[in-house]
């Protein structure tokens, strides 16, 4: 088996209006662990970031013992030039939902509502496979952020927190779901865990579309992680329906920046993407990362808008296989 380009998800970038009051919500809410803080002024970081302005503060948060799934929170007044200018197509959306697993979805689903936090729709319950059984939720803050919350089986009675994992999966919505599996899959080599089709309950309630809408997602994985995933989901509305998918996912609404990874052979990444059609938006150049120290770093743009931040340490470059 080849080894796979990236690694998981190691962070996904939030942009915060007010960092202490962000850093707060995620530990409390959802029981992360703020590893560091950093005040970055360094024009390399905000040239690469496409934020102009002063300096950055940036906090790191987490579940202890994780390498993968954390988030980064932003806080600067600084124009936003990052994105590229809004594609014609309406799918064109970027991350709309970061997945936590919970023990307890009752319970979790009560901590985020105390905090202002709403529902697109009650839990829904069903089944993957024979005896496995999830029961989910989606929850949708009043600035338009998006979580998906997952408890697989019956929930755990514990005194600890019922979320306080790591990011499981990120969610990417898609116009294609084949040229989600060329980039991710071809380009990055990462292996498809999961692929799913439906139409119908409980996916339309969950997502808050009709009942008529066809529903297909695949699932990305680095090296068989469970945390850091990535899902990319295509929705087919029906005919006569002509929201576009941005009525449902509000992806533009939120705040999610970009998706951070680790790499190996930065240069030779580059080279694929280029030749499969990928967008090269910065870099490559040499930063000092906050949270991770020398590198070499680029951002891409992936499937559906997204972006996606490559970060290579040094002496972690490879020859093309």
């Amino acid at each position: 088996m080849k080894k796979p380009w990236v690694s998981p998800v190691r962070s996904v970038v939030v942009r915060v209006p007010r960092l202490d009051e962000a850093r707060l919500f995620y530990e409390e809410a959802f029981g992360l662990t703020c590893f560091a803080e950093a005040e970055i002024d360094a024009p390399a970081v905000r040239e690469l970031w496409g934020i102009d302005g002063e300096a950055l503060r940036v906090a790191q948060l987490g579940q202890p013992g994780e390498s993968w799934g954390m988030i980064e929170l932003i806080q600067s007044s600084g124009v936003d030039r990052l994105f590229p200018p809004r594609s014609s197509q309406p799918e064109e959306l970027g991350l709309f939902t970061l997945n936590f697993l919970t023990t307890d979805l009752d319970r979790a689903m009560q901590r985020l509502a105390s905090r202002g936090v709403s529902f697109v729709s009650p839990p829904q319950t069903y089944e993957t496979r024979p005896g496995r059984i999830i029961h989910e939720v989606v929850a949708q803050a009043p600035d338009g952020q998006r979580w998906t919350l997952l408890q697989v089986g019956g929930k755990i009675d514990t005194e600890r927190h019922p979320l306080g994992q790591a990011i499981a999966t990120v969610g990417t919505m898609v116009s294609s779901l084949e040229e989600a599996r060329v980039f991710y899959a071809g380009i990055l080599g990462l292996s498809v865990a999961l692929e799913l089709e439906g139409k119908g309950e409980p996916f339309s309630t969950l997502l808050d579309v009709p009942p008529e809408a066809e529903m297909r997602l695949i699932l990305f994985t680095s090296d068989e992680a469970w945390v850091g995933k990535i899902e990319a989901l295509q929705l087919k509305r029906p005919e006569g329906d002509h929201r576009s998918t941005g009525d449902f996912s509000l992806a533009r609404a939120g705040s999610y920046r970009m998706m951070s990874f680790l790499v190996s052979g930065l240069d030779e990444l580059i080279v694929r993407c280029r030749q499969g059609g990928v967008r090269l938006l910065r870099g490559p150049r040499s930063i000092e990362r906050p949270f991770l120290g020398s590198v070499r770093a680029a951002v891409i743009g992936g499937p559906g808008g997204v972006l996606l931040e490559l970060l290579e340490r040094s002496g972690e470059a490879r020859s093309t296989p």
